[in-house]
């Protein structure tokens, strides 16, 4: 059962008369909720601040049908619950929209003729409860998921951790049984546990960078100087494996308020991962650009390298996903789009098996 004294109804009606009876009505079935205007403007606009758990809007409005009030609410307002009441449908889109709407999984219209009687009190309240359940059931199926995954994730981390765990421990027993043999067995066995332990401790530093990835120390900074900075360090890489790095850097790149080492690592990140997805000959090149009229600025990373298959596209930025085998952690790119996010950006990826990947960030330029 519903809290009648929870549920927030708006109603819309250009004629103050019958909005005064729909109300004085909910409010005698328990709703104490109610708004009532007789313009549809001003009704988006209070479902703008703050959405409604119910809409009963009247059909034909001197300024705006019912039907287009819907439409327009949809767009902010994927799963609103409306009562279209009207005298004359004479074109039957009331109708058509209630129909369309059984398809959808968002908005639900119902259509009542007026006068109404009892019957429509009996289906706003039949509807709400049937809302209410399938919000319940949302809920919990996304608990579920959370649920899954965390445990999906500690199973990883926990197979991430027993492979090193297990090649240090047979090291150590090698090292035992050669103990005093040759020195050459006790220096391999040596740098093989220093090896491990250092991949262990480069894992726990990972993980705590994800964990703390909504934690920012914001400072005055330019996205070209991190970039220009990152791009020295990928020129020296790419160099042994002779990779041309080439930047692109647009000089209207304003400051803005960033955590200049974290976006130093996630691009960093990127590009250490474009040159190890090239072959000899391959070629990145990084750009920046401002766009002023959405006050934005893009950095793109696009290289030639062998790229991403379409059934990879959608995981890369999983945590503990990796098409690396043994040699990936599956972390990097977790953290690095938690980085973006957390500056309230955005990160994409567009890729062709064979020719190559290009990751675009976009960040708000706040100064």
């Amino acid at each position: 059962m519903i809290n009648k004294e929870d549920v927030r109804i708006l109603c819309l009606d250009d004629a103050p008369i019958i909005l005064n009876a729909l109300k004085r009505e909910l409010e005698l079935e328990g709703y104490e909720q109610v708004e009532t205007t007789t313009e549809g403007e001003a009704a988006l606009g209070l479902a703008a601040q703050a959405p409604f758990d119910l809409y009963i809007v009247d059909q034909t409005m001197p300024n705006m049908l019912g039907t287009e009030f819907v439409e327009r609410l949809s767009a902010s307002q994927k799963d609103a619950l409306v009562f279209i009441l009207t005298g004359q449908d004479q074109e039957g889109k009331a109708m058509q929209l209630c129909r369309q709407s059984l398809d959808d999984a968002g908005i639900v219209v119902h259509y009542f003729t007026k006068p109404w009687d009892s019957s429509l009190f009996i289906e706003v309240q039949r509807a709400l409860e049937l809302r209410r359940r399938q919000q319940s059931m949302e809920r919990q199926l996304k608990t579920n998921q959370t649920m899954a995954n965390l445990g999906l994730s500690a199973r990883k981390l926990a197979h991430e951790i027993r492979n090193p765990l297990g090649v240090i421990s047979g090291a150590a027993q090698l090292l035992e049984n050669n103990i005093n043999r040759f020195e050459a067995s006790k220096q391999t066995c040596t740098e093989i546990i220093r090896s491990e332990v250092q991949r262990l401790s480069n894992l726990l530093d990972d993980m705590s960078a994800y964990n703390k990835a909504g934690v920012l120390k914001l400072e005055n900074g330019n996205l070209n100087s991190l970039l220009a900075g990152v791009l020295d360090l990928l020129r020296i890489e790419g160099r042994g494996r002779n990779i041309q790095c080439q930047g692109r850097l647009d000089p209207a790149v304003p400051d803005m308020a960033i955590d200049g080492r974290k976006l130093f690592q996630t691009f960093l990140n990127l590009g250490k991962n474009a040159i190890e997805a090239m072959e000899p000959e391959g070629r990145l090149t990084v750009t920046s650009q401002y766009d002023a009229s959405r006050h934005m600025v893009t950095a793109q990373f696009t290289d030639t390298g062998c790229g991403i298959t379409p059934e990879n596209l959608d995981k890369i930025f999983d945590l503990f996903f990796t098409s690396k085998g043994h040699q990936g952690s599956g972390i990097g790119l977790a953290i690095v789009k938690q980085f973006v996010l957390a500056h309230g950006g955005e990160i994409a990826v567009e890729s062709t098996v064979g020719r190559g990947s290009t990751f675009t960030i976009r960040l708000p330029a706040k100064g």
